[in-house]
């Protein structure tokens, strides 16, 4: 009977650590993807708006495509952190509901986006800070 019972009390803990892991594991997943998004939104070059507006969020198969208009259309630099802001909102609740079995897509979708002029250095470094904020991370309060 006592071996029932701490195979029962047991199986419970095994139960709660491997919730526990999962929720650490989708908040690191998250939080890195995050990281990387806020990296490139801030390092961004300010034009109207539409650059910045264009960092979207595909989970999955899912990638978004297609140009957006700027969520605050302005002169140059003149709506920068409302158009940071909103963009950053936008893909960060759709990395919020991803799945951690898939993967996130961070694209640019803007047509006069060209990887090389607008972002030097900009993906190596959301990377590093992304893959940083995971060995950051904690798992099981330690």
């Amino acid at each position: 009977m006592a071996v029932r019972i701490i195979g029962t009390l047991l199986k419970a803990d095994l139960t709660r650590a491997q919730r526990k892991l999962d929720k650490s594991f989708k908040g690191a997943y998250g939080k890195a993807a995050r990281v990387a998004l806020r990296t490139l939104i801030d390092r961004a070059p300010v034009d109207e708006g539409v650059l910045v507006s264009n960092y979207r969020v595909g989970v999955g198969a899912n990638t978004p495509r297609g140009q957006i208009q700027a969520y605050s259309p302005g002169s140059k630099g003149s709506t920068s952190a409302i158009n940071r802001k909103a963009a950053y909102a936008a893909a960060s609740a759709r990395i919020t509901q991803a799945d951690p079995s898939k993967n996130i897509n961070i694209v640019n979708t803007a047509k006069h986006f060209q990887y090389n002029r607008d972002t030097p250095g900009h993906v190596d470094m959301a990377i590093a800070r992304a893959a940083a904020s995971i060995a950051e991370n904690k798992v099981f309060g330690r």
